[in-house]
């Protein structure tokens, strides 16, 4: 077997692999009153989600910075990485971190 017909076997299998795991751990299937919905504390009675699923769409990779207020004058910053997805009920995760 050459090695590019190996090596894009392999690609394959780690693909497939990947989508696997996404699909299965890192997917938020539905909501119910038994695991994630829960009561708004501004007293509305409308139930939402405590994991904010869904998501908003993002079409690419980007940095979010929310100004965090603190005791002290300094200026801090909370950052938030948002990656690419195309599916409103999926979660942030790593690859690398889920195949591992």
């Amino acid at each position: 077997m050459r090695i590019d017909a190996f090596m894009a076997k392999v690609s394959r299998y780690i693909d497939s692999d990947y989508i696997e795991l996404l699909n299965s751990v890192q997917r938020h299937t539905q909501c119910s009153k038994n695991d994630c919905l829960r009561k708004e504390k501004q007293g509305k009675k409308e139930l939402k989600c405590r994991f904010n699923v869904p998501f908003e769409n993002c079409p690419n990779n980007k940095l979010e910075f929310e100004q965090v207020h603190s005791n002290d004058d300094h200026i801090k910053y909370r950052v938030k990485i948002v990656i690419t997805k195309n599916d409103p009920r999926q979660k942030n995760h790593q690859q690398l971190q889920l195949q591992r």
